[in-house]
């Protein structure tokens, strides 16, 4: 049977952000975010009852501890219960290949039934899935993918399926905003994670898009990368904001980052000519979009991405088909509709 999904219906229920980082008003979903996937269900997808699941174990290996992922780990903890499998979870405690390996290695020797797995590096954790697969594994990926995610037509296709946001559609649609905020024209200063994070190198992309678009208008003068210390990011800013005092935008493209932007600003006391968007829906960042500091959050749907890892996971075992690629859409969440209740169910942490 065929995965489908009612994103749009779960969104109430969800308890998302941003991990990973100028104001719209738009209440609705970016453009960004509606593939194939752009529909994984909590209520269609299998026909096993619980009782049909009990004894199996999926292992959960998260990017890292964050409260991105701790949000992810919610939703699949949350549909672990409802379908009955045990789940167990891993998360080092920073994002790397090195250490999120033998977490992975360790749950195929004791042989979980499957796994659902936020990849670190793109090249470096396809030797662990693999092996794990080879071991009669079902691998899913969520968030970021082994190889370039293309499993029907790219290098590496042994994955179940890949359940991400729209990262690149998310960046542009927060630059598009910030852009807005700054009146159009202007200078850009983006504070980013690490370079080769899959997630965030597209938000990045996705922003440059949206600078491209304005023929020259809006320029990006500055890219730092804060390896997840907000206090490095803060420095960054600091920093980028003295060398340059004609900054009017600035970009964070995920959680940590973010936040350290927000240090930055309102210790610089910038924030009336300075226009800050902040990719993930934490709840620091929705205190600062109330105080003045944050311009817009961009929201993922975590809860729902983690459900439909567990969900796709357990298909699998049952031998029931799901789509390959899923991509969730992204919400843009503005001082104007913070505190609806549909975005309140985005913001986490």
């Amino acid at each position: 049977m065929s995965l489908r999904a009612s994103i749009l219906a779960a969104v109430t229920s969800l308890v998302v952000a941003g991990a990973a980082f100028g104001c719209g008003s738009s209440n609705d979903e970016a453009d960004s975010g509606t593939t194939a996937a752009a529909a994984t269900a909590a209520d269609t997808t299998a026909d096993s009852s619980a009782s049909d699941n009990e004894g199996l174990t999926v292992g959960l290996v998260l990017g890292n501890a964050s409260p991105f992922y701790s949000s992810v780990q919610a939703g699949a903890q949350a549909e672990a219960d409802k379908l009955g499998v045990a789940l167990t979870v891993q998360a080092p405690q920073k994002y790397d290949p090195v250490l999120q390996t033998p977490m992975v290695d360790a749950l195929t020797a004791r042989r979980v039934d499957a796994m659902v797995v936020s990849p670190t590096d793109p090249k470096a954790m396809i030797g662990p899935l693999q092996r794990a697969n080879d071991a009669g594994i079902p691998v899913v990926t969520i968030d970021t993918p082994v190889g370039d995610g293309d499993y029907e037509g790219g290098d590496v296709s042994f994955p179940v399926s890949l359940i991400t946001s729209d990262n690149a559609g998310g960046g542009q649609t927060a630059c598009e905003a910030l852009i807005k905020e700054m009146g159009g024209r202007g200078k850009i200063f983006v504070e980013d994670v690490q370079p080769g994070v899959t997630s965030s190198d597209d938000r990045f992309r996705g922003c440059k898009r949206a600078v491209d678009a304005t023929d020259g208008s809006v320029k990006i003068v500055g890219h730092g990368y804060c390896n997840e210390d907000s206090s490095k990011a803060a420095a960054d800013v600091a920093a980028a904001l003295q060398r340059d005092p004609d900054i009017t935008g600035i970009f964070g493209t995920d959680g940590y980052a973010s936040d350290g932007v927000v240090q930055a600003v309102r210790q610089a006391n910038v924030s009336d000519d300075v226009a800050v968007a902040y990719f993930d829906a934490r709840k620091a960042g929705a205190d600062a979009l109330r105080e003045g500091i944050v311009d817009l959050l961009i929201a993922q749907q975590t809860t729902d991405m983690g459900a439909a890892g567990v969900r796709d996971a357990v298909a699998a075992l049952n031998d029931e088909e799901v789509e390959r690629l899923q991509t969730l859409g992204v919400k843009v969440i503005t001082r104007e509709n913070v505190d609806e209740p549909a975005n309140q169910a985005l913001i986490y942490g």
